[in-house]
């Protein structure tokens, strides 16, 4: 019997077999576009046969893929890890066109906004101040002459305490700051640790207190708010990698009983995939043709209504306790957790943008 070696583990098989039966891979195995992109997709996306067997059960059978995965059927499916590292890939390229426009918007509106509140502010705190320096030199005057007899004072004496008395026309502004000073030291490129004693950063300020107060002024000096808006979006993926895992401890709360915490997981896994697929299909739809709002967000709550279905097929408990319990879970989960996280992440999107 003729032997040759395998390309790949150089393992010697007969040549009467077409794989390797060492590591599988095929013995005429030429290199072309096709079998590049196709061996891309699949060793990378398990883009193959098992995708299509798990995403249409995942949109229609709510449920029914955690269940089988679960029992045991590891093969027949698409593991939920790749499912979900599937579906968050798909939207953030689709929605990375939206988060460069809208960027671009912000950029651009958040400057001239701010450039007209400054001018405005300056107007209006000038005005302000000259009125307040008025009324306040028609007090100090009024009140020598109620008392000019007693104190002996005549009427020049009077003007020039009045006029000393009058307050320096200070900027003032809705920032913890002087801009005006700011400003200044900003043009004529003073050192930024002089600039930022001004701001009110202090000698001894920690690391965090010295990184806020560099990134207020570099985003001072120029307000660009996409760059934050695209830091921020970028960090989303990195957030839900900590979020999904929360929304997996809070199912294991809900149902104690089900001791696994990999079994919330797994479910996680595939519930947070259709979430993604959802909002994929509904920015695709848009591309196409912009669908009337109402659909959007018919198609954003039926997320809870799946929710509610799968989680009654996977845990097998009556509907009104599903239903409540699935109400108290997504309340839980968007009104602490989810802005909390907002928060924390908008933080560090400010801090390193």
């Amino acid at each position: 019997m003729a032997y040759h070696s395998c390309k790949n583990c150089n393992q010697p098989f007969g040549t009467s077999y077409k794989f390797c039966p060492n590591c599988g891979q095929i013995q005429e195995d030429t290199l072309t576009l096709k079998e590049l992109f196709n061996n891309t997709i699949q060793n990378y996306l398990a883009f193959d046969a098992r995708f299509f067997k798990s995403f249409i059960p995942l949109i229609t059978k709510p449920g029914f893929l955690p269940s089988e995965f679960v029992k045991g059927k590891r093969l027949t499916y698409l593991h939920p890890a790749q499912l979900y590292l599937f579906s968050t890939l798909l939207f953030f390229f689709l929605f990375s066109f939206q988060v460069k426009k809208s960027a671009d918007y912000l950029d651009s509106s958040l400057s001239e906004i701010f450039q007209e509140n400054k001018k405005a502010q300056s107007i209006e705190a000038i005005e302000k101040q000259r009125i307040e320096d008025s009324l306040h030199k028609v007090q100090v005057k009024q009140t020598l002459n109620n008392s000019k007899a007693l104190l002996g004072l005549s009427e020049k004496e009077i003007d020039s305490i009045a006029n000393k008395s009058e307050k320096n026309n200070e900027n003032v502004n809705h920032l913890n700051f002087d801009e005006k000073k700011v400003d200044s030291l900003i043009a004529i490129n003073a050192d930024e640790s002089i600039i930022l004693r001004e701001m009110g950063l202090k000698k001894d300020a920690g690391f965090f207190g010295k990184l806020l107060y560099k990134q207020t002024l570099k985003f001072y000096k120029n307000p660009k708010a996409g760059s934050i808006y695209k830091r921020f979006m970028d960090s989303i993926p990195i957030t839900l990698f900590f979020l999904l895992p929360i929304f997996a401890l809070l199912l294991r709360l809900f149902y104690f009983k089900r001791k696994i915490y990999a079994n919330h997981l797994v479910f996680s896994f595939y519930y947070f995939a259709f979430i993604f697929f959802v909002f994929s299909g509904i920015m695709t739809t848009n591309y196409i043709y912009d669908i009337p709002d109402y659909l959007d967000v018919l198609a954003i709550l039926s997320c809870f209504v799946y929710l509610v279905i799968a989680v009654k097929n996977y845990y097998k408990k009556q509907w009104i306790g599903t239903l409540l319990k699935t109400s108290l879970l997504t309340l839980t989960y968007f009104t602490f957790v989810i802005p909390f996280a907002t928060i924390i992440t908008l933080l560090i999107s400010f801090l390193y943008f």
